[in-house]
């Protein structure tokens, strides 16, 4: 103001009612300046984004040294989950994979993994649920996927996955949903996944030379 006086905060309240009626008034609160307020504010916002920050990020690296897959490894048969996703995961797959042989659900999604699938997969026997999607695998799908007899469902899609369906995928009699939308696979899907009675729903568009 031109009085070099700081402007005022108010808010309207309503009064108490007073005999003969009742009117709703401006109660000044305090006088706290617009940039003086302004600032607090953006000060607040500022911290409350390194509060979220600070709980919920994770630094990407490879598997191998994430604290959730560390302790896989120390406990492997007592291991039973293990979710890794929005893009934490850096390299490759490791075949330790494989030495984690109490795996019942397995998500690694959404991140930059590369490489192909490892073969030690079929060791985990007792797997029921593996969701490897949105990532940058690549190469074959390895026919020791048919040694997973206890999984339901497989979520593979959007990733780079080229060569034909291996056959030994007619061999998951438990199979319930599988998805291989979005990859380079050729070939024709084989006559083996009729043997797969459970079997609901199998996605394979986007994959322009399997038929």
């Amino acid at each position: 103001s031109s009085s070099g006086q700081s402007p005022w905060i108010s808010y309207p309240t309503r009064a108490p009612i007073l005999p003969g009626g009742g009117a709703t008034t401006w109660k000044w609160l305090c006088k706290v300046s617009s940039a003086a307020w302004m600032a607090r504010s953006r000060a607040a916002v500022i911290l409350l984004v390194l509060l979220y920050v600070a709980t919920t990020s994770v630094d990407a690296a490879p598997l191998q040294a994430q604290p959730a897959f560390q302790a896989c490894i120390a406990s492997p048969s007592t291991c039973t989950t293990l979710r890794l996703y929005d893009n934490v995961i850096t390299g490759s797959l490791p075949t330790e994979l494989g030495l984690l042989t109490g795996m019942e659900s397995m998500g690694i999604y959404d991140t930059p993994v590369t490489g192909t699938l490892p073969t030690e997969l079929g060791l985990l026997t007792n797997m029921a649920y593996m969701s490897l999607h949105n990532n940058s695998l690549m190469g074959t799908l390895p026919t020791e996927l048919g040694l997973l007899t206890l999984l339901t469902t497989m979520y593979l899609y959007s990733n780079n996955l080229t060569g034909t369906l291996p056959t030994e995928l007619g061999l998951m009699d438990k199979m319930n949903y599988m998805n291989l939308y979005s990859n380079n696979l050729t070939g024709s899907v084989p006559t083996e996944l009729g043997l797969l009675t459970s079997l609901s729903q199998i996605e394979v568009r986007n994959n322009p030379g399997l038929c």
